[in-house]
C-alpha cells in the first residue's frame, strides 16, 4: 500500500477546492500546503502550480514524517507542526466519506513521529515559535502583561509556555474559542471591538495573519512608541503579515523572518540529534515499506484509483 502513496507540497496560493472530499488529507499552515491520498488523479492537478512538489511511495511518507517532527519547518524541530496536523485530523476524521486508507497512514504517521520526537527531539523545544517568544519576552524586561492576538494553535502553544510567568491578556475575533482558552488557561480577555487599546500594552505577540489586510497601522505604533521612557515588545508570528510599520528589532518589532533567524542558530548537539532523527526516521520508513498494508475485503481499486 505504502508504494501507491502520494503527497503534494503546494504553494500558498494553490485552490485546494477540488480536494475539498474525504479521499484526501488536507494541511494548510502558514509554511506549507500539502495534499495526501493515493489518486492518481491528485499528480495530474498538482502539476498545474510550477512551484509544487510531488513525492510518492516511501519518500512521500518520510516527507510527511519529516514535515510533522519539525524537521522541514524554518525553525528545525519546532513542535507547533504536531497541533497542526492533530487540527487537520480532526476534521478529516469527521468526514463522512474518509478514504481509510488515508486514515490509516495519518494514524501510523503520529505514532512514528511521536516516537522521534521522543526519543531525539524533547531537548530542542526552545526552537519553536512559543519557546523563542518566552526567550524575547525573558530578555525584554519588560512589565509582566502580555496581550496576544489570536486564538488558533499557535497561541494555545504560546499559553502553555507563558501563563505561569506572565499576566495573559487575549484579543481574539472568534469569542467561543477565546472563551475556551479563558477557561483552560484562566487568562484575561480585551473584546475584539476594543482591540485598538494594544497601544497601552508593553508587550504584545500576534499570531493572526490575512493577506491584504491591516490589522496594526503605522499611525497606532508610533502611539505605541510615544511612551519613550517604558521598552516595547512587539513580536508578529502572523502570515501573512498584518503589521504596517517600519519599526525593527532596534525598536523592539520582531517579524516571523526575526524569529526564523534566531531560530536557526542551533548549536553542534542540536545538530546531532537533528542528524539522528533523520537516520532513524530512514530506519522506520523501510519498516513501513515492509509491512504497511490495510486489511480491506473488497474495494481497494476504487478507493486507489477513485
Amino acid at each position: 500500500m505504502l508504494s501507491d502513496l502520494k503527497v503534494i507540497n503546494l504553494t500558498k496560493t494553490f485552490d485546494l477546492t477540488s480536494f475539498a472530499c474525504g479521499n484526501y488529507f488536507v494541511l494548510s499552515t502558514c509554511q506549507r500546503c500539502l495534499v495526501v491520498g493515493f489518486n492518481q488523479k491528485m499528480i495530474l492537478t498538482a502539476k498545474t502550480d510550477p512551484r509544487s512538489d510531488i513525492y510518492q511511495g516511501d519518500q512521500a511518507y518520510q516527507f510527511l514524517l519529516e514535515v510533522i517532527c519539525g524537521l522541514r519547518s524554518k525553525l528545525i524541530g519546532e513542535s507547533e507542526i504536531v497541533g497542526q496536523f492533530k487540527q487537520s485530523y480532526a476534521e478529516f476524521v469527521n468526514h463522512p466519506q474518509k478514504n481509510p486508507l488515508v486514515l490509516e497512514v495519518i494514524n501510523k504517521l503520529f505514532q512514528d513521529s511521536k516516537k522521534i520526537r521522543s526519543k531525539f527531539l524533547t531537548h530542542i523545544g526552545q526552537q519553536s515559535y512559543a519557546g523563542i517568544t518566552k526567550k524575547l519576552l525573558n530578555l525584554s524586561q519588560t512589565y509582566n502583561d502580555v496581550l496576544l492576538f489570536g486564538s488558533g494553535s499557535l497561541s494555545r502553544d504560546l499559553l502553555k509556555v507563558l501563563t505561569k510567568k506572565y499576566n495573559i491578556h487575549l484579543c481574539a475575533r472568534n469569542d467561543h474559542k477565546a472563551a475556551e482558552l479563558q477557561e483552560k488557561f484562566h487568562i484575561k480577555l480585551l473584546n475584539w471591538e476594543n482591540r485598538k487599546y494594544w497601544t497601552s500594552f508593553s508587550n504584545v505577540i500576534n499570531t493572526i495573519g490575512a493577506p491584504n489586510q491591516v490589522l496594526f497601522s503605522k499611525e497606532e505604533f508610533n502611539i505605541w512608541r510615544n511612551d519613550n521612557n517604558t521598552k516595547r515588545l512587539f513580536i508578529d508570528l502572523g502570515f501573512p503579515s498584518v503589521v504596517q510599520t517600519p519599526l525593527t528589532t532596534n525598536d523592539g518589532l520582531y517579524r516571523l523572518e526575526d524569529i526564523f533567524g534566531k531560530g536557526v542558530i542551533l548549536d553542534q548537539l542540536k545538530n546531532n540529534k537533528i542528524a539522528l532523527a533523520k537516520e532513524e526516521i530512514t530506519k522506520l520508513v523501510i519498516k513501513r515499506q515492509r509491512s504497511f498494508y490495510l486489511q480491506i475485503p473488497f474495494g481497494w481499486e476504487e478507493l486507489k484509483f477513485a
